[in-house]
């Protein structure tokens, strides 16, 4: 989904991607967004450390989620770019790397939530084992909260169903938005 909405973006804009990479990604990944004409800059993320955080975040209010992408040197790279670029928008793919916009103001910045991940969690602890259903419950309650909070510092919080929308401005987003898409399989 995320190369293709890049496609569809770059064929008539600009366009920056920032990301984190871990060593995994395939190799042609880079060169692929790169012939689209997006440029890349990315921020290492230690896979090691990442999980040590969301594992430790379960102990907050924060979600593991969240936890596990939280990045200072990618807050220092997104404040460089706001600050020294001209972007006519910042488009940020998920809320568990909204925190890397905290303090960055910007006219038009969107969040692409896609759907409502409290929502996904609830549904899906009914087919979790019974060991697993507390600490999925106790992610669902903070990605919930957090979900919220994320949308606060966006012009517009994007989904792609009416189910998602109608959840998310249940819990006080009303600034959620239907983007409905799909992506070319071809």
């Amino acid at each position: 989904r995320a190369v293709q909405q890049l496609a569809f973006l770059s064929a008539e804009h600009e366009v920056t991607l920032l990301s984190h990479v871990d060593g995994a990604e395939p190799a042609a990944a880079r060169a692929a967004v790169l012939a689209l004409g997006v440029r890349v800059d990315t921020v290492p993320l230690s896979p090691m450390g990442s999980w040590a955080r969301a594992w430790l975040g379960l102990l907050a209010r924060e979600p593991s989620q969240v936890a596990f992408y939280r990045s200072s040197h990618m807050r220092e790279l997104v404040a460089r770019h706001v600050h020294e670029g001209n972007y006519d928008a910042i488009w940020v793919q998920l809320f568990r790397v909204a925190q890397s916009l905290d303090g960055v103001e910007h006219p038009a910045k969107v969040l692409f939530l896609a759907d409502s991940i409290a929502l996904n969690l609830g549904r899906a602890q009914a087919f979790e084992p019974w060991w697993k259903r507390p600490v999925i419950a106790w992610e669902s309650r903070r990605v919930a909260a957090c979900e919220v909070a994320a949308t606060k510092s966006f012009r517009e919080a994007w989904v792609v169903s009416p189910v998602d929308r109608d959840d998310l401005q249940s819990r006080g987003v009303p600034h959620a938005r239907l983007v409905p898409h799909g992506v070319d399989e071809a």
